[in-house]
């Protein structure tokens, strides 16, 4: 559902306490479907619809969107310090002197405010704080994801290398017998494979509920789909091939006279 704000008359504003809602908010205060004009209650003082937004995240993605007023209050500067806590947000252009634009600002403030000070953030910098344990958690991630697949390649080849010389003497009578080397080559990388198949049977179970588990975490989330297990277990599998193969494919294309000859 598209929303439009409904047009008002310009002095619309200053007759009376203005608010714009957002869809939850329809509900919350049960409302019809087109409130705009309706007057609803908040904080004890009236305040009329003045139109609607659809729904979007104004707090963290772990929380659910809740009802929301963008209230424009008459003689709001008689409010300002009675309890009512807010904020004002302030969009600047590109390529300002920042420093400059942030003192006059803070020069207007206090004209009106000499109790509280002047305080103010980011937008952008309170966004990424919301999610500064999510973008560490993805660094640690994908550093030890690079680690684990450094050091399995290693040992994948260390352990081909070790076949391939304890199979030396079989592999050079197959290719005196007519063996191709392709063949010696599934010979060398069947068992290799077998191996990596059982570890992305064991493995996809545990990241399946890992992810689940996270994913909980969050009042919107994507399910945790087939496809992304299949992609990861293929670039496993290719990984093992092309670290197995590697050493598969030397001892197979070696001289077999030389083989028969290793004691």
């Amino acid at each position: 559902m598209q929303w439009k704000m409904a047009p008002v008359d310009p002095l619309f504003y200053t007759r009376s306490n203005q608010v714009v809602i957002n869809e939850s908010a329809i509900s919350k205060f049960q409302l019809p479907a087109n409130p705009v004009g309706k007057q609803i209650w908040i904080g004890g003082d009236p305040y009329t619809v003045a139109g609607v937004v659809g729904n979007f995240n104004y707090t963290s993605l772990r929380s659910k969107v809740s009802a929301l007023c963008l209230m424009i209050a008459r003689e709001s500067y008689s409010k300002w310090g009675a309890g009512m806590k807010g904020y004002l947000m302030i969009k600047t252009g590109k390529g300002i002197n920042l420093p400059a634009t942030i003192e006059k600002i803070r020069k207007s403030y206090e004209l009106y405010d000499h109790t509280k000070p002047f305080e103010y953030t980011f937008l952008d910098e309170d966004f990424s704080n919301r999610y500064r344990k999510e973008a560490t958690l993805g660094a640690l991630l994908n550093l030890f994801t690079g680690l684990t697949v450094l050091i399995a390649c290693l040992g994948l080849f260390g352990l081909a290398a070790f076949s391939a010389t304890q199979k030396t003497k079989e592999i050079g009578i197959r290719k005196v017998l007519g063996a191709s080397v392709q063949s010696l080559v599934l010979l060398l990388t069947r068992d290799f494979i077998r191996l990596v198949l059982v570890a992305i049977v064991v493995a996809v179970p545990v990241a399946w509920y890992c992810m689940h588990k996270w994913l909980e975490g969050f009042a919107y989330r994507i399910p945790v789909g087939w496809t992304a297990f299949v992609l990861a277990g293929s670039g496993a599998m290719g990984i093992a091939l092309v670290t197995v193969s590697w050493e598969a494919v030397r001892a197979a294309a070696a001289n077999p006279v030389k083989n028969l000859k290793t004691e």
